[in-house]
């Protein structure tokens, strides 16, 4: 595929090491550091000025040396001397004596491939852009009080919120029949609630469901459906047309208004829960938490074909903003409260039902950090 001179200018360029990907393995990602540190030449040793290095180097490339970890400094090469395979090299700055991890960093031939590339004349062209405007005819969806929908994965929680609930989305796994038997025997609408990635499409129980890709809508394209905010709906001309659309987590109040503005279809905004940010297939990242720079805190969980979630630091919380939302003509209100101890789900289940803000520092105190930050300013 490529020669040993291409893929080691590949490596110096950037390398953070290379996998057989997913196809072959489950361990495509080192984390021992975040950048690219080149081409690895192995130990180089540190006689103070002058330091020996293993390979070939030439005249123009580029050195840096770690210890431990941690980056000490590099140079260009000058005026290398090749003895017994390795490359002794005079160091403008006095290096520790002692043993260094080395990575080659510059290739002598870089200057000349930029040079190549930045001469290759690119055919150039001008286009006339057309712009289409879209005539989206006002509807009125009028005012009206939106359903109460909770996300929830277990039983427990389940019996903390059902006497508040109109619907639930139940993860699609082990219980869910003694959920839908549950919700059945109090007439609580239950929906099983897919995975935001299948590999394959699970035989269900004759039940609507919540998809959060389009292969699942095509799977499931004979039930009653549910979008999740996965799908990702940010305007009025939304595909594919679902039984209900739950809009983008991204929209702000007065994106939100000017979808309901031209769009009748049924709408759920999400209301409380911690939004998922990230899911991958790291086999290394294990459940718990991750804590950034600042000291925010990030619930990492796996799911059961293996992805692994990270969620937002803090739960989004719009229960001052219900009322308006009911005049926006806003048919469901998604409260997700997976992986939350049944107690917590109650206090939210209740101050949501009531719609009671005095109980936002309590849910505070119980659940965490709060934000209302896209509904108020959109994406930044």
């Amino acid at each position: 595929m490529i020669t040993d001179r291409e893929r080691e200018l590949l490596s110096v360029a950037f390398n953070r090491g290379f996998s057989s990907g997913y196809l072959l393995t489950d361990k495509v990602m080192q984390r021992a550091y975040p950048e690219s540190r080149g081409l690895p030449l192995g130990k180089a040793i540190s006689e103070g000025r002058t330091v020996k290095v293993p390979g070939m180097l030439e005249e123009g490339d580029g050195i840096t040396f770690y210890r431990e970890g941690e980056k000490v400094g590099g140079f260009e090469v000058r005026s290398p001397v090749h003895q017994d395979g390795l490359t002794a090299v005079s160091s403008p700055f006095r290096l520790e004596m002692g043993d260094y991890d080395v990575y080659k960093t510059k290739d002598r031939q870089f200057a000349v491939i930029e040079k190549e590339i930045s001469a290759i004349q690119f055919p150039m062209s001008q286009v006339k852009r057309r712009f289409a405007r879209f005539e989206r005819p006002a509807v009125d969806r009028g005012t009206r009080r939106g359903d109460l929908s909770f996300y929830i994965s277990s039983i427990p929680s389940l019996v903390a919120v059902m006497p508040y609930a109109d619907r639930v989305y139940f993860d699609a796994g082990p219980h869910l029949e003694e959920a839908i038997e549950r919700c059945r025997a109090d007439g609580i609408e239950i929906v099983a609630r897919l995975p935001r990635i299948t590999t394959s499409m699970p035989r269900l129980p004759d039940i609507p469901l919540m998809i959060s890709s389009p292969g699942q809508m095509l799977a499931y394209s004979e039930r009653r459906l549910y979008g999740s905010y996965f799908l990702n709906m940010f305007n009025s001309i939304n595909v594919p047309e679902l039984y209900q659309s739950t809009l983008s987590v991204e929209l702000s109040r007065d994106d939100i208004r000017d979808i309901t503005a031209h769009y009748l279809g049924r709408l759920e905004v999400m209301v409380f829960g911690r939004v998922e940010l990230m899911v991958a297939r790291d086999p290394t990242l294990e459940e718990g938490t991750l804590i950034d720079e600042r000291g925010a805190r990030f619930p990492v969980f796996r799911d059961r074909c293996g992805y692994v979630h990270i969620l937002n630091s803090s739960d989004l919380f719009l229960l001052d903003f219900l009322g308006e939302m009911d005049r926006m003509g806003i048919d469901s209100y998604g409260i997700d409260l997976r992986n939350r101890p049944p107690d917590v789900c109650s206090i939210v289940a209740k101050a949501f039902d009531r719609r009671d803000l005095r109980s936002k520092d309590r849910i505070k105190r119980r659940a965490g950090p709060i934000t209302a930050g896209h509904y108020l300013r959109g994406v930044q």
